[in-house]
């Protein structure tokens, strides 16, 4: 192996991935005592699990774009068509293109919400951006969705 600075570099202690489960198994071979119980490496890994955070990515911020690039509203579930925005009546989605109705597509188009703009939004933002018509249609919507809310007057936030 050789280095870019071109300096006598020991890769002894490297281990390409090709070999990294024989290297596994000598050691085990070689070092039988516990230094750590199982116990303890399960609080370690849950406690790492519960502490790690993403790095927050502006996805916006990183393609320049604004939100007015943004179309909103519900997308056509139908691959053919991916249709925006359709229309809500009567307790489902339907498409103004395709005629294609469902009761769900809801559901992707808040997950392209909170990946796009925050991981929250309010009663009025998710009227807005999926072109329900009252407040007390969005309400209906979190409620039959089962989401998660904080509030409970005019700022309620959907989690």
């Amino acid at each position: 192996m050789k280095t870019n600075s071109g300096e006598n570099t020991d890769f002894s202690k490297v281990c390409k991935g090709r070999d990294l489960f024989n290297k596994i198994e000598s050691m085990e071979q070689r070092y039988h005592q516990e230094r750590v119980d199982t116990d303890t490496l399960t609080k370690v890994g849950k406690l790492l699990l519960s502490q790690h955070s993403p790095n927050p990515f502006d996805i916006l911020k990183e393609y320049n774009l604004t939100e007015k690039d943004i179309r909103s509203g519900v997308c056509c579930p139908d691959d053919k068509c991916n249709y925006i925005p359709m229309n809500f009546k009567r307790g489902k989605w339907i498409c103004p293109a395709c005629q294609t109705s469902s009761k769900d597509a809801i559901l992707k188009s808040l997950s392209h919400y909170f990946y796009l703009y925050k991981p929250m939004m309010s009663n009025l933002e998710m009227r807005n951006f999926l072109h329900l018509p009252t407040r007390d249609t969005t309400q209906k919507a979190v409620h039959r969705l089962n989401l998660q809310t904080t509030g409970k007057t005019k700022d309620v936030s959907i989690i």
